[in-house]
C-alpha cells in the first residue's frame, strides 16, 4: 500500500488468498465485517507504527465506505475455479489482529470469517480457545488417550492436555517446572508486565516458557521433550528429556539432562522435531548446521548420543530453511516435510506468508526422494504433526500463525485423507467434505453452525 501511486510502498500482504483477477471498489458500509481499525502494533513489541494516521483521521474514516474486491478462484487449492465472485474486506489493527504484524500501515484483506480456500476450515473451532499455543504436536497412546503440550500462556510451567476422543481436552497437573532444570547455569527473573500477565500484551515471557513440549510413548512409558530458549544466554539454551517411571503421562518423572546442543550457527541438534516411528524402531529428525539428520533412537543410551547421519534431499535440499524441515514417516512411509510460502527475500519480514507445510516420500529415513513422489500441501498447519487416531482416521494438529489460517495461536485439527500408493509414493491432502464425527472432532464436540455472508448482514430498514 501507498498514499501515492509512485510510492514508497509498504510490505506486500495478502488480500484474497486464491483470488485472481482481482479489482477493488467502494461500496456501502457492510455488518458483515468489523470497522476501520487504526493504528497498527509492532508484532511482540505492543509499539504503535511510525505510519499510523492522526487520532482525528482515524476517527473520520471509521464512517468510511466498505472496499469489496471482485475476484475469481485461481488456483487448485481455491474454494472454487474460474468464476466470479466479490466479498467485503476488513482492514487489519489492533482489533483485528495480523499475525506477524510490524511497522507498516494497516491494510485491507478478507475478513477471517470469510473463507476462499476448500478444505474443512469452516467446521473448525479452537480447541483450548483460552489458551496461546505454538508448535503443537499431538502423541497417540495405547491406552486410547491422545496428548499434548506447548503452550505459551503458562511460562514456568510445563503443560500436558489429555483427551479421549480429540474433541474435548483435559489439562493435567504440570509435569515439570522451570526451577528444576538442572543444567541451566542459572535461573532467571520472570519477566513482568507481559503476557499472561498482562492478558492483551503481545510480547512474551521467552526464557521461561516450555517450547516444542512435545509427548512419545515408547515400549512401555511415556519421553517428553521440550526445549528453552534464552537468547541472551547460548549456554542457556536447549532441550531436556523426561522419562516417566510409573508408565503413567502423570508421572512422577526423572530428568534425562540435557540431551541436545543450542541454536546458534550449528544448532547441534535442538530437538524441534524429536520422534518417529518407523516400522517398529523409534527415530529422531532433527539438524545439524541446519541440514536435517535421522538417528535410530535408542533411549537407553546417555545423553541420547546417537549416530546421527545427514539427510539426502536431493532436489528438494533447497527448501531447509533454518528450523523449516523435518522428517517424519506414515504408513510405513518416510516422508521429508518442509514449510513454505514464506517471504520473497531477505527484505521482508519472515510472517509475511502462508505457513503451510508439503510432504514427499523418501526411500528411507535418510533419502533419497522416492522416485515419481508428488510433494503434497497441508495448508496453514505450520510446526505440528501428522497422526493417524484410534479410529483409523488421519488428522494434522495446527495453531495458526498468519493471516489466511482460521486463526493465531489456538490449537486446532485438520481432517486429512491420507493413503498409501501401489507404487509406494503417499498421497495427503485436506478432508474437503468431513463426515459429522470429523466435523464435531474439530468444533470441539459440536458441529459449527456455518453461516453464509448473506445470513450476517443486517436486512435493508
Amino acid at each position: 500500500m501507498a498514499t501515492s501511486v509512485y510510492g514508497p510502498y509498504d510490505q506486500r500482504t495478502l488480500m484474497v488468498p486464491h483470488g485472481g483477477g482481482i479489482t477493488v471498489f467502494r461500496g456501502p458500509r457492510s455488518s458483515a465485517v468489523p470497522k476501520y481499525s487504526y493504528p497498527q502494533q509492532a508484532f511482540f513489541a505492543n509499539s504503535v507504527s511510525k505510519n499510523a494516521k492522526p487520532k482525528e483521521e482515524v476517527e473520520k474514516a471509521k464512517g468510511d465506505d466498505t472496499l469489496y474486491a471482485t475476484f475469481f478462484g485461481n488456483d487448485e487449492r481455491a474454494a472454487f475455479r474460474d468464476s466470479p465472485a466479490f466479498l467485503p474486506l476488513e482492514w487489519t489493527g489492533p482489533n483485528n489482529f495480523s499475525s506477524g504484524f510490524y511497522d507498516y500501515e494497516s491494510h485491507p484483506r478478507k475478513p477471517l470469517c470469510v473463507i476462499t480456500e476448500r478444505g474443512p476450515w469452516q467446521w473448525m473451532k479452537p480447541l483450548l480457545p483460552d489458551e496461546r499455543i505454538r508448535d503443537v504436536k499431538v502423541g497417540v497412546a495405547p491406552d486410547g488417550y491422545y496428548f499434548s503440550g506447548s503452550t505459551i500462556s503458562h511460562p514456568g510451567k510445563m503443560s500436558i492436555w489429555r483427551s479421549k476422543d480429540l474433541a474435548k481436552w483435559e489439562m493435567l497437573p504440570p509435569a515439570w517446572a522451570y526451577e528444576q532444570i538442572e543444567w541451566l547455569p542459572e535461573k532467571k527473573p520472570y519477566a513482568k508486565g507481559v503476557y499472561p500477565e498482562d492478558p492483551n500484551g503481545l510480547d512474551i515471557d521467552w526464557k521461561h516458557i516450555f517450547w516444542h513440549t512435545y509427548v512419545t510413548w515408547w515400549k512401555d512409558t511415556f519421553y517428553i521433550t521440550f526445549v528453552i530458549f534464552d537468547n541472551d544466554n547460548p549456554a542457556g539454551r536447549g532441550t531436556t528429556a523426561l522419562k516417566s517411571t510409573s508408565g503413567k503421562i502423570e508421572g512422577p518423572y526423572i530428568s534425562l539432562g540435557k540431551v541436545g546442543g543450542q541454536m546458534g550457527l550449528d544448532p547441534g541438534p535442538v530437538w524441534e522435531d524429536p520422534m518417529f516411528n518407523y516400522k517398529g524402531q523409534l527415530y529422531s529428525s532433527d539438524w545439524k548446521g541446519w541440514r536435517d539428520h535421522v538417528a535410530i533412537a535408542d533411549v537407553n543410551v546417555p545423553g541420547w548420543k546417537w549416530d546421527w547421519k545427514r539427510v539426502d534431499h536431493g532436489i528438494y535440499d533447497i527448501m531447509q530453511r533454518e528450523d523449516c524441515t523435518l522428517v517424519d514417516a506414515i504408513e510405513d512411509v518416510p516422508i521429508y516435510c518442509f514449510r513454505s510460502s514464506g517471504p520473497l527475500d531477505g527484505g521482508e519480514r519472515e510472517r509475511v506468508m502462508t505457513y503451510d507445510v508439503n510432504y514427499i516420500a523418501m526411500e528411507t529415513p535418510w533419502g533419497p526422494v522416492r522416485k515419481g513422489a508428488k510433494p503434497r500441501c497441508v495448508p496453514h498447519v505450520a510446526v505440528s504433526n501428522l497422526f493417524k487416531d484410534h479410529q483409523g482416521r488421519w488428522w494434522a494438529s495446527m495453531f495458526g500463525t498468519e493471516n489466511t489460517s482460521p486463526w493465531v495461536e489456538k490449537f486446532g485439527l485438520v481432517a486429512l485423507k491420507v493413503e498409501k500408493l501401489p507404487d509406494g509414493d503417499i498421497f495427503i491432502d485436506v478432508e474437503n467434505n468431513p463426515d459429522d464425527y470429523q466435523k464435531k472432532i474439530m468444533g470441539g464436540g459440536q458441529i459449527a453452525e456455518v453461516k453464509t455472508v448473506l445470513e450476517t448482514i443486517e436486512p435493508a430498514k
